[in-house]
């Protein structure tokens, strides 16, 4: 676990079994042996690769949480990949967009159960909080400054920042974290950042 926030849960955790008369030792174990659950700072491990985390923070509030703990641990490049949920609170959009350009060197912005909104009405309300210092580009993946992609489809999305990785960068797939559907607007259909990670690698490492 890493940043403060999970310091701070784990203090009132503790504080509360404390107060509850739980044993101090067997506060501390379970401290000690805690794992995070699934798609919660979850990092896919590349052996002298780019640190690739997926997390379901999907709010400016959550983004200030880990980003800025993601920042501290990146010699490279900080690349992320979001978007935002349709039909959904519209207003933080803008608050993503300006949180992540505080924090993010490249931005790639994606499909995250648009439903029946247009991914590309979604991502432009996302943008309008974006640092003007971001440009925006083609899906070449050469520009050297900050920059800011869309690329609706969310596996293409992924995959296209894993291949942009150097081995000191990091990539954040926010947004989803856990869950293993996605709504387009007629129902749930079967997804998994975790997998398109993980089948990504596998095509690469042969």
């Amino acid at each position: 676990l890493i940043g403060d926030f999970n310091l701070e849960n784990i203090i009132a955790s503790a504080a509360a079994c404390s107060a509850l008369g739980i044993d101090p030792l067997t506060i501390d174990s379970a401290v000690q042996s805690f794992e995070a659950p699934n798609g919660r700072q979850e990092v896919i491990a590349t052996s002298n690769g780019p640190l690739i985390m997926v997390d379901f923070a999907h709010t400016a509030n959550s983004f200030e949480n880990i980003l800025p703990e993601i920042r501290k641990r990146t010699e490279g490049k900080l690349i992320h990949v979001f978007g935002a949920a349709g039909l959904r609170d519209s207003g933080k959009r803008p608050e993503m967009g300006k949180v992540a350009s505080f924090y993010d060197d490249i931005i790639i912005l994606t499909s995250e159960d648009p439903r029946t909104e247009k991914v590309e009405d979604i991502n432009r309300q996302i943008k309008d909080g974006i640092s003007n210092e971001f440009l925006n580009e083609t899906e070449d993946g050469k520009n050297e400054g900050k920059v800011v992609y869309e690329i609706d489809d969310r596996k293409k999305a992924i995959e296209f920042a894993l291949s942009i990785a150097g081995s000191k960068d990091s990539v954040i797939i926010t947004g989803k974290g856990h869950e293993r559907s996605m709504n387009y607007g007629s129902g749930e259909v079967a997804w998994s950042d975790q997998e398109v990670v993980k089948d990504y690698l596998k095509v690469i490492s042969h």
